[in-house]
């Protein structure tokens, strides 16, 4: 898996209403987000959660003209999927690489590897607290 060249950042495109949840004043991501596709099942077993790398000032634009982020699309910092993966009830569960997809030069993955999918719940949840920003959709 190719992590060298992945950035500090990833974007998640907000697809679903129930991703994000308004909480008192503010928006915030669920863990509904970063809950891995399991019909899609890779080499290595493997479930993926597609992201866009942030390398440079154009990949919020692009990912929010993308129709997988219908609802936004939240800011993840890389160190947020490394901290979850040292956790001990979640060591070694995470991986992440950049996969260029469909002429998408940002495109890649946070990985899932051997765990259930209770894990998969508490790591999704994890990641969604480490969002630092959440960008509106084009339009609103």
């Amino acid at each position: 898996m190719e992590t060298n060249n992945c950035s500090d950042n990833c974007v998640r495109g907000i697809r679903k209403p129930e991703w994000i949840e308004r909480v008192e004043e503010r928006e915030i991501v669920t863990s509904l987000a970063f809950i891995p596709d399991y019909n899609i099942v890779r080499n290595d077993r493997g479930y993926e959660t597609s992201v866009n790398w942030q390398d440079n000032d154009r990949v919020i634009e692009f990912t929010l003209k993308q129709p997988t982020s219908q609802h936004g699309a939240a800011l993840l910092p890389r160190k947020a999927i490394d901290e979850a993966n040292k956790l001990p009830m979640s060591r070694d569960c995470l991986a992440y690489e950049r996969k260029i997809l469909n002429g998408n030069p940002y495109h890649g993955n946070i990985v899932f590897l051997k765990c259930s999918r209770s894990i998969v719940k508490m790591i999704a949840g994890t990641l969604a607290l480490g969002v630092i920003q959440i960008f509106q959709p084009q339009g609103k």
